[in-house]
């Protein structure tokens, strides 16, 4: 037990002398550097530097004594906070310059850079060219709580009414000149009433050479300055339509103080710019090409916003004048007709960027919108008799009767077909470039008006299908005697021959008397044998008859 409390006083005896051991050297360590204090009235970011680095006051440095350090202080220096004050410095505690160098001792050991709050004055002057001077000058700094001067001279033609004053120790009052008291920033305003005033009449947009105004009865070009006395009159004159280049012109609009009128009467109030707005407008043509006076009814209509229009035979051009990105709609007819057998076919549009049968486009330019149109001719093809047959037109089968529209020049292959028992005989045909023959297919070519006439005949057949019928039945008979002589196992079969074939004969007509094979319809020379017309189709026996 003795043991065990020497142990401990001595471990505790240990433990005391490394705290004082400890402690002493902490001691020794701080009598090596001196706490500097470094700040600033008022304090805050952005007043002072220490060896070249900016600090916000205040600030504490641990210096060692005999060490040289520099101390400056930044001016002016704005508040953050209100506009139109700033701090300008004064000195340092240590009576030395805005910058400069210390020694580190221990006698001296704080620094304080003092500075003196200035507030901004203002000066303006109503109007703004009325003022020949401002004292003390536009912008000016002066220390809080300053006593300062302020004074104007107006121009030859203004005279001062008063001053308008804003912040604490502002003036506001007629006398000239006068004092503030600078304990806020301060505005003062120096008030005039002109004798006579700068006007500006000016035009949208703005086009050289041109007159568009007219002011006291005289032309002017825009913009035009005139010097006119307070509460004069004056008569403006905004021209309705000016004429520009290359299909351009402008309109009136109104003027930029809501006037509308475009005559007005203008009171002279002040200093002020005048403006007469105009719309540019582009004229735009729309014309049709290919057409002649001979097409009727409605070939095109244009429609805008405001108005709805026709072309017509008689107006193949129409011109208007249209406001800047305005809409235009636009639609040609396909086909315009004409008097029988012809009519117009579009082809395509050109113009303005402008390619189809139909359209629409913001105006923005000038120009012509053309629809270009092709002569077609109508072909009429026929059949006679009616039920002979068909006709094809390049290959296809079409309705006869039924009206086939070509271009004009165009040539087209014709060809008729024949139902039993009619064979195709002849073309007729009726028009510039028809056809007239027994050429079976054949062309035409479309130079105008075509009408062509299928003709059909009947061969009279007859004898022959008698004499067919005969011997058909002597080839049966015969077929059945040879099938019995080549299989003798088939005797007792009796094979009975056909009854006789009974063929009547038709009695013999007379003669027809025909007139040297010449058509009563068409008038048509044909060979005197001939039954039908090579030309026509016409039975010659039943016409001569």
């Amino acid at each position: 037990m003795e043991c065990l409390r020497f142990v401990t006083c001595f471990l505790l005896l240990i433990l005391v002398c490394a705290t004082i051991g400890r402690a002493g050297i902490q001691e020794a360590r701080s009598e090596g550097t001196v706490t500097v204090t470094v700040t600033s009235n008022p304090a805050g970011s952005g007043f002072i530097e220490v060896d070249g680095v900016p600090y916000k006051t205040p600030c504490d440095f641990p210096w060692t004594p005999g060490d040289h350090h520099t101390l400056s202080a930044t001016s002016p220096v704005p508040d953050p906070q209100e506009v139109g004050t700033r701090y300008v410095w004064s000195s340092w505690s240590d009576g030395k310059a805005q910058s400069h160098d210390i020694a580190v001792n221990s006698s001296l050991t704080s620094f304080t850079a003092y500075y003196k709050t200035q507030y901004k004055l203002t000066m303006n002057a109503r109007p703004v060219d009325a003022a020949f001077n401002l004292e003390p000058g536009i912008e000016s700094w002066h220390n809080q709580t300053s006593l300062v001067p302020i004074s104007t001279t107006g121009v030859p033609d203004a005279k001062f009414v008063s001053w308008i004053g804003e912040g604490d120790g502002n003036y506001t009052g007629p006398l000239n000149p006068h004092t503030v008291t600078m304990n806020s920033p301060i505005t003062e305003t120096a008030n005039f009433t002109a004798q006579t005033a700068k006007i500006t009449v000016a035009t949208t947009p703005k086009v050289a050479d041109r007159i568009f105004i007219r002011v006291d009865s005289q032309n002017i070009t825009t913009p035009h300055n005139f010097t006119w006395t307070i509460n004069s009159k004056h008569t403006l004159l905004a021209y309705g339509t000016v004429p520009g280049d290359n299909g351009i012109r402008y309109s009136y609009s109104s003027w930029s103080d809501s006037e509308l009128h475009s005559r007005r009467t203008y009171i002279v109030q002040g200093p002020a710019t005048i403006t007469a707005d105009y719309t540019p407008q582009y004229q735009v043509n729309f014309t049709i090409s290919g057409i002649d006076g001979d097409a009727t009814g409605t070939i095109a209509t244009i429609t805008t916003m405001s108005q709805r229009n026709t072309m017509n035979q008689d107006q193949l051009r129409y011109t208007d004048w249209y406001n800047s990105s305005s809409r235009i709609d636009y639609a040609f007819l396909p086909t315009v007709p004409t008097a029988d057998g012809k009519r117009y076919s579009w082809r395509s549009t050109s113009g303005l960027g402008q390619t189809g049968l139909t359209g629409s486009f913001n105006v923005n330019q000038a120009g012509t919108v053309t629809g270009n149109y092709g002569t077609q001719y109508k072909l009429d093809v026929k059949l006679n008799p009616e039920s002979a047959g068909s006709v094809q037109l390049d290959g296809s089968t079409i309705q006869p009767g039924g009206p086939q529209w070509l271009d004009s020049g165009s040539t087209v292959n014709i060809e008729a077909k024949a139902n039993d028992p009619y064979r195709f005989v002849s073309w007729i045909g009726e028009g510039d470039g028809n056809y007239t023959g027994p050429l079976n297919p054949h062309t035409v070519t479309m130079n105008s008006p075509i009408t062509e006439t299928a003709n059909f005949g009947i061969e009279d057949l007859t004898p022959g299908v008698y004499s067919l019928v005969a011997v058909g039945m002597l080839f049966a008979v015969l077929g059945l005697v040879m099938e019995h002589r080549a299989n003798p196992k088939v005797q007792s079969t009796s094979v009975r021959a056909p009854p006789p074939v009974r063929v009547e004969q038709r009695p013999e007509r007379p003669p027809v008397q025909r007139p040297q094979g010449i058509c009563q319809r068409c008038g048509h020379s044909n060979r005197t044998t001939a039954r039908f017309c090579t030309r026509c189709g016409t039975n010659l026996s039943e016409a001569a008859a």
